[in-house]
């Protein structure tokens, strides 16, 4: 095997073309390949090198990004802890006692409580988004009476 590869990192020793009958070539027949520039040799073990180089920075660069990703999603969750957290505030959640008042009263009673939540009455059967939001209290209630049929909860 021939311990010389086509790069351009060997010093120019030769300024003149040098001839290697035996030295096989990827790119052309290797009958008509028989020259090759002193400069654009490289030894096995410099091509071995240099892959290691470029194989080692793209590993490196690939776990800093993973890293980053990762410092990033640990950021975005505990920042959005820490907004929930502010957002519920202590105090009453549910309200057991509007169960058999009109829905009118139980406003009443959850904005006398608690007067930063948002409350709303609809009725017991209708259909609604089944999302968490700690700001908001739904009164259900029945449509013909107007009576408060489920506990109001936060939420």
């Amino acid at each position: 095997r021939f311990p010389l590869k086509t790069k351009a990192s060997v010093p120019n020793i030769l300024s003149s073309f040098v001839t290697y009958p035996n030295m096989p070539s990827t790119k052309s027949d290797p009958a008509k390949w028989t020259h090759l520039r002193a400069e654009e040799l490289q030894t096995d073990a410099e091509v071995a090198n240099g892959r290691a180089k470029a194989n080692c920075s793209w590993c490196s660069s690939k776990w800093a990004a993973i890293a980053l990703l990762a410092a990033g999603v640990c950021l975005l969750v505990v920042s959005l802890s820490i907004g929930l957290a502010h957002r519920e505030k202590p105090g009453k959640s549910s309200w057991p006692e509007c169960v058999g008042i009109s829905g009118e009263r139980c406003v009443q009673i959850i904005a006398s409580e608690r007067p930063e939540l948002e409350v709303k009455v609809g009725d017991v059967n209708a259909a609604y988004t089944m999302d968490y939001n700690p700001g908001r209290v739904r009164v259900f209630v029945d449509r013909r009476s107007g009576i408060c049929s489920v506990e109001p909860f936060v939420g």
